[in-house]
């Protein structure tokens, strides 16, 4: 799969740095029959059934006290609301860029995981921490 195009949408459409509200902007693509049918970045409000899912960063750290909805989460959510569109053919890709414009590393926590194991895609894609992307294991 060539994921140049996608990493040039993400560029194109990401804010201004100035105007995010976190360290690093997260954005999670559906792919479906090689069209983008969602987008979805992560954002600082939250959702009552995002609450139920724990936060646990990739050191270990529980940051489920913290306000915020996972860009997969929201692209889900999206995908279901918007299209008939089976999960099972649907990819995911799952990016992040930090503040020097640079891919880093964007697996999906533990809540999104469940979320993931449930929906069983066709393949979700993440970057990791040199910018390229790996194949998660459903």
């Amino acid at each position: 799969m060539d994921f140049s195009k996608y990493v040039e949408l993400f560029y194109g459409i990401a804010p201004p740095i100035e105007e995010w509200e976190m360290r690093s902007l997260h954005i999670t693509f559906a792919i479906y029959k090689r069209r983008v049918i969602a987008g979805t970045f992560n954002v600082r409000k939250t959702n009552p059934i995002n609450l139920r899912n724990r936060k646990i960063n990739k050191e270990g750290v529980d940051k489920s006290h913290s306000s915020f909805t996972c860009s997969e989460w929201r692209c889900f959510r999206e995908v279901k609301r918007k299209t008939n569109a089976p999960f099972s053919d649907i990819t995911f890709l799952n990016m992040r860029m930090n503040r020097n414009k640079e891919l880093c590393y964007a697996s999906p926590c533990v809540g999104c995981r469940s979320l993931l194991a449930w929906a069983e895609p066709r393949a979700v894609y993440f970057t990791n921490n040199e910018g390229k992307f790996e194949l998660y294991p459903i």
